[in-house]
């Protein structure tokens, strides 16, 4: 389970990661259960699905507890910025169903520095932490074929004290991981 520090820490820690506007966006926003975190660059053909996806396993499966989708963007430029934008305003804050009870809400983050996965983790982590989120989920910006059970597979062990951590299992073939690891990437490294 994610263990968030008091909450003055983690805003004087956090501060220093997000923008004026992103720091007031996350506070207005408030405690939550979950937050589902998306790194982007340059994804604008995939990321509206996806932020679909997320919206509809908020919804789904999580319609009693406080849920944010956290957008992280290191400095795209195709649009996808824009389409994280367009996708936030596609739904209204509350989304209306015959179970939802709850307010879902979107952050749109850009973030400053070195661009690429490990920034944006570091972010939404300071995010979670601000938030004292209870659960985390990464979720790839590309991943058109994510599901909203896939994204509860992943949340609803974590919520309920059952694990700490959980990932994907990804079937492969015995030989796919030495072909990588033994051929393909000692011939691309430079």
């Amino acid at each position: 389970m994610y263990r968030a520090t008091p909450a003055g820490e983690a805003a004087v820690r956090g501060a220093s990661l997000f923008s004026d506007e992103v720091l007031r966006q996350l506070i207005a926003v408030g405690q939550v259960d979950v937050i589902a975190g998306l790194p982007t660059h340059d994804n604008a053909a995939t990321v509206g699905e996806v932020v679909r996806a997320v919206r509809a396993a908020f919804v789904e499966w999580f319609p009693r507890e406080r849920t944010v989708l956290v957008a992280l963007d290191g400095g795209s430029t195709d649009g996808t910025a824009e389409r994280l934008h367009q996708a936030a305003a596609e739904g209204p804050g509350t989304l209306a169903t015959s179970h939802g009870l709850r307010t879902t809400h979107q952050v749109n983050a850009p973030y400053h520095g070195v661009p690429g996965k490990g920034t944006a983790l570091r972010v939404l982590f300071a995010a979670a932490d601000l938030l004292r989120a209870r659960a985390v989920v990464v979720v790839a910006p590309d991943l058109t074929s994510l599901t909203p059970a896939w994204i509860a597979g992943l949340v609803r062990p974590v919520l309920s004290g059952e694990h700490d951590f959980v990932s994907p299992i990804f079937a492969r073939h015995p030989l796919d991981a030495p072909l990588v690891s033994q051929l393909v990437r000692p011939l691309m490294r430079r």
